[in-house]
């Protein structure tokens, strides 16, 4: 470019930049004068002198662009107006002579050629060379901050901390801020690679003793006998198996497969008992349908003893019959336990109506002692004596009292009668003593006779024992008979 050109700019004042080593050689040909400190002059000033010493109009001299930096209205535009849409395209065009003489022609490089000293402030000319290492200190700041979210892997940070290095070597002394940058965060990177390996580290451990946990439970799960339990428990031990590390591959593996082994056992041994329990389940179910039969023939019964005790034989073979099903059992005990209840309730309402009979029994006895006892003290012996026989054949025609009094009732009427007896003549007394002490004692021990088979008969008839009620019955009738001719031959002898 001639130095008529307008707006041409002597490459001998363009600052070196980052990318001076990709420029064309033209370029490389005219090495770049070094900035002068700011002092004594200032940067303005020493930028004047470098401009005016080669020739080139000063800044204030030449036609500044506008603060909005529109390629149209600078004069590079106005000479070149096919870049003025595309401003970027400019510093690229290929020289003429290099176009005549046909030379290859080298490509330029992506980025832009720093823009001449006489166009830029000198605030904008520092910008320009400080912004490769602003750059650099951006992406180790970013690389930073991937590092401590976890955005990046070890590796790729470490690879990507190497390229910064690089970067910045190429740009030749860096500041010391970006080294500072650059080895903070190698230790950053060091440190925060040491902390992964510890916590990998303490997961593998707490993973390992997790898994002995769960494989040590499991196999303990497949040897019981809770099926229920071990159902509900597995699964969880599964998911929680699903959220541990992983370990080494034969460590895992060896684990693993006695974790599945365990599982597996238990599956088969909880299928083989329920098909046992489904196998047992039919006949379960036509014993107990067959039991709920015969309890339903036997809740009209009246033979109260007899059908308890067939009812606790009935409950025992239910017992025994085993389950047929949590349905078909529920059904068939509410049938079992139907019949059941009305029986009983038909036997706790004949009881009732017993223990009523006996309480007015008692009423009636104690009714006949009350007179027996005003025949005391004797004042006519052969009268007392009629009296007293009226008195014992009444009482011998009411039924049983209540167990409970029976004892207290007889005493009185014996005491009764033994005070009749001693009133009678002294003579009389004396001559007939010993057939009357004869009968005195036969009267006694059948009454004490009656007394105990009676008790022997209710604790029969409480316990089911049917035959042994019915004994002691019969017994009871017998004395009772005896009692009375035992009692009027005492009479006779009184």
């Amino acid at each position: 470019m001639s130095d008529s050109e307008p707006g041409a700019v002597d490459e001998t004042h363009a600052p070196q930049s980052a990318q001076a080593a990709e420029l064309p050689e033209a370029t490389e040909s005219a090495p770049a004068p070094e900035i002068a400190s700011p002092s004594p002059t200032t940067e303005a000033e020493a930028t004047t002198e470098a401009s005016t010493a080669a020739g080139v109009p000063t800044a204030a001299e030449a036609t500044p662009w506008p603060e909005s930096r529109d390629p149209e209205e600078s004069p590079r535009a106005a000479e070149h107006p096919e870049t003025a849409e595309h401003p970027e395209t400019a510093e690229h065009e290929v020289p003429a002579h290099a176009q005549d003489s046909g030379e290859p022609v080298e490509p330029a490089a992506e980025e832009p050629v720093a823009p001449a000293v006489g166009v830029l402030s000198p605030s904008e000319a520092m910008a320009f060379h400080r912004a490769p290492w602003e750059a650099l200190a951006a992406d180790v700041e970013a690389l930073v901050e991937r590092i401590t979210g976890n955005a990046i892997a070890a590796k790729e940070a470490t690879s990507r901390l190497e390229s910064l290095r690089a970067g910045a070597a190429a740009l030749g002394a860096a500041p010391e801020s970006l080294v500072s940058a650059l080895a903070g965060a190698e230790q950053f990177l060091a440190e925060h690679v040491a902390a992964l390996r510890a916590a990998r580290t303490a997961a593998s451990a707490a993973a390992r003793e997790t898994k002995n946990r769960i494989v040590l439970e499991s196999e303990d799960i497949a040897a019981s006998d809770q099926w229920r339990v071990g159902s509900e428990r597995l699964p969880l031990l599964l998911e929680e198996w699903k959220a541990c590390a992983r370990l080494d591959r034969k460590t895992d593996d060896e684990l693993w497969k006695r974790f599945s082994s365990a599982r597996s056992l238990f599956a088969k041994r909880r299928k083989a008992h329920y098909n046992e329990l489904n196998a047992g389940r039919t006949s379960a179910r036509s014993t107990k349908e067959d039991l709920v039969v015969r309890a339903e023939q036997l809740a009209s019964s009246t033979d109260w003893a007899g059908t308890a005790a067939a009812y606790r034989s009935l409950m025992a073979e239910w017992k025994a019959a085993g389950r047929a099903g949590r349905e078909v059992d529920d059904e068939l005990w509410a049938r079992f336990r139907a019949a059941q209840d009305e029986f009983f309730a038909g036997r706790n309402a004949a009881l009732g109506a017993r223990e009523s009979e006996q309480t007015q029994n008692m009423t009636a006895k104690e009714e006949l002692l009350a007179e027996a006892e005003r025949l005391v003290p004797v004042s006519d012996a052969r009268s007392a004596r009629t009296a007293l026989r009226s008195i014992v054949d009444r009482w011998n025609a009411i039924g049983p009292v209540p167990a409970g009094v029976r004892s207290a009732l007889e005493a009185r009427l014996t005491a009764v009668e033994n005070a009749v007896r001693a009133a009678g003549e002294p003579a009389t007394a004396a001559r007939n003593s010993p057939a009357r002490a004869r009968a005195e004692e036969t009267v006694a021990a059948l009454r004490a006779s009656i007394t105990t088979l009676e008790t022997k008969g209710e604790r029969a008839r409480a316990s089911g024992d049917t035959k042994r009620a019915t004994e002691a019955a019969e017994a009871a009738a017998a004395r009772r008979e005896w009692l009375a001719e035992a009692e009027r031959t005492l009479a006779q002898l009184s």
